[in-house]
C-alpha cells in the first residue's frame, strides 16, 4: 500500500512539474515576443522623430558647416541618451555617414545596404541582427530624398531584465503550486489506500482463522 501511496504522488508531482514548466516557457516566449514587438514601436517612433528634426539641417549642411554639424551632433547625443539606444547615426542620401553616436563612422559608408528607392518609399525599415535591433527611417525634405536617420536598440538589455523578472516570479508560483498539488495528493491517497488497509488487515485476520471479523465501509 506505501508502494501505491509513493508513486501516485511520484505521478501527481510530476504532472503538476511539467504542466507548470510548459506553461512558463509558453507565458515566457509569449511575454518577450510582445516586449519585442513594445521595443520595436518605440524605436520606430525615435527614428521618425530624429528623421524628422534632422531634415533641415541635411539639406543645407555643406562643407565646413560647423553650425549644421553641431545641430546634428546635438541630435544624436539627444537620442542617444534614451535607454536601451546604443548606436545613432545620420546619413546622406549617398550612404554616408555625417553625424553619429560613433565618431569613428563619420565619413564612412553606414552599416547595411543603403537602397535609396526603398527610402524614398518613405516607409521605416527593421533588420536584426542578433539581439540588436536597427531601425532606419527615411528623411525626407518635400518628398526628396536627403538621407536616412539610423539606431539601433539592445533588445538584451531592454527585454532580458523583465522576462528574467517575471520568469522568478512564475517559478515561485509554480513552486506554491507543486507543493499544494503533493498535499492535496498525499490527502486523496491516504483517503483512498486507508479502507484498502482496513480490508486487507480484516482479510488476513480471516485467513488468520478469526470468522468474527467485519470491515466496516467508511462511506455510503
Amino acid at each position: 500500500m506505501r508502494s501505491l501511496q509513493v508513486k501516485f504522488s511520484a505521478l501527481v508531482v510530476s504532472l503538476l512539474v511539467l504542466a507548470c514548466v510548459g506553461l512558463a516557457v509558453l507565458a515566457t516566449q509569449h511575454e518577450r515576443a510582445a516586449l519585442e514587438s513594445e521595443v520595436e514601436k518605440r524605436g520606430r517612433a525615435l527614428a521618425a522623430n530624429l528623421a524628422g528634426a534632422a531634415k533641415e539641417p541635411l539639406l543645407d549642411l555643406g562643407d565646413g558647416d560647423f553650425d549644421r554639424e553641431l545641430s546634428l551632433e546635438g541630435l544624436i547625443r539627444e537620442t542617444g541618451e534614451t535607454d536601451g539606444v546604443v548606436a545613432v547615426r545620420l546619413l546622406r542620401r549617398d550612404g554616408t555617414v555625417v553625424a553619429s553616436s560613433s565618431p569613428q563612422e563619420r565619413g564612412h559608408p553606414g552599416p547595411g545596404h543603403f537602397d535609396p528607392s526603398a527610402a524614398l518609399s518613405g516607409q521605416i525599415r527593421v533588420a536584426r541582427e542578433g539581439s540588436r535591433l536597427r531601425i532606419m527611417a527615411p528623411v525626407l525634405y518635400s518628398d526628396v530624398l536627403v538621407g536616412e536617420a539610423q539606431l539601433e536598440l539592445d533588445l538584451r538589455a531592454l527585454v532580458d531584465p523583465v522576462v528574467r523578472s517575471n520568469a522568478q516570479q512564475l517559478a515561485a508560483v509554480a513552486v506554491l503550486v507543486v507543493l499544494v498539488g503533493v498535499l492535496a495528493g498525499v490527502g486523496f491517497v491516504a483517503l483512498l489506500v486507508g479502507p484498502l488497509r482496513r480490508l486487507r488487515a480484516g482479510v488476513d485476520r480471516m485467513a488468520a482463522g478469526d470468522v468474527t471479523v467485519r470491515v466496516l465501509p467508511t462511506s455510503r
